[in-house]
């Protein structure tokens, strides 16, 4: 329990530390982007970066100034063998940042020009395949920086968790957002132990509450059938009694357990601590 607590008590989290990572990086990120779209540089347009965030890929995907959106997965490299596990995250534009790009494709000056409407099929087409570049170059230096490696993936589906989103802003207008998983930022690093923990913060929390979140399921679903939900409509999860879920508060995962009932409610019965293989 002291050992829990002294880990809330440090201030800052997974997700301050993540967005710190990525900020690190921002610089050569936008210098990657101007590389991958020709015009940036030859139109010597200017590439700034806003400061990292960390928001849900739920809330990401609600953002009604994105108008395309395409997917990578990314898996952690390096300290040994890669690991096995893939995440999923987003390259995704708005609506005067497509236009610009996809002008400057067609060998114009990327000027702002008012679109409107939906791209069409063939600009979402030619949208992927200019990410394919985009992801290339950010892919040099994720891999450098973060130890990432990141490819290009077909589905649309996007992760039930948290993102780090960076925006590069091109002067003139028109934003281009980075949306990469935390959990793969934060993946296989080791937790230092802080070096002092301020007595009066620990004892502060004492009291504190936190929303304790047991997930018991979750289901993927592409980002045009998140944007036509609407009230009334009913998401289906599978809960098999046999599955794992996992107990979290605060952004950290504290415990495993498993679906169960209590009385006429739903439970879950813990079963290990999160540190420990089952």
């Amino acid at each position: 329990m002291v050992t829990r607590l002294e880990a809330f008590s440090v201030p800052g989290g997974r997700g301050r530390a993540a967005c710190a990572r990525v900020d690190d990086a921002s610089g050569a990120l936008g210098a990657a982007l101007r590389r991958a779209v020709p015009f940036l540089s030859r139109q010597r347009v200017a590439v700034s970066e806003e400061p990292a965030r960390c928001i849900s890929f739920a809330e990401l995907a609600s953002d009604g100034s994105i108008v395309h959106a395409s997917s990578f997965t990314a898996r952690v490299v390096g300290g040994g063998s890669p690991s096995a596990a893939s995440l999923r995250g987003l390259v995704l534009f708005d609506e005067t940042a497509l236009a610009r790009i996809l002008d400057g494709v067609f060998g114009g000056d990327g000027s702002p020009t008012a679109q409107g409407a939906a791209p069409t099929s063939a600009q979402s087409a030619l949208a992927s395949r200019v990410t394919g570049s985009m992801l290339r170059a950010f892919g040099q230096v994720l891999a450098s920086r973060l130890s990432l490696a990141i490819e290009p993936a077909t589905s649309k589906d996007i992760e039930a968790g948290s993102a780090v989103i960076l925006t590069l802003v091109m002067d003139g207008g028109g934003k281009v957002v980075l949306a990469l998983p935390l959990s793969a930022i934060t993946r296989d690093e080791e937790v230092a132990e802080p070096s002092h923990i301020d007595s009066g913060i620990a004892l502060a929390m004492t009291d504190v509450e936190l929303d304790v979140v047991a997930e018991l399921g979750k289901v993927r679903l592409p980002l045009e059938s998140i944007a036509r939900l609407a009230v009334g409509d009913v998401i289906r999860l599978s809960l098999p009694l046999d599955e794992r879920a996992r107990i979290c508060a605060g952004g950290a995962t504290l415990f495993h357990g498993r679906p169960t009932a209590s009385g006429h409610v739903v439970a879950v019965a813990i079963e290990r601590p999160a540190n420990e293989s089952p």
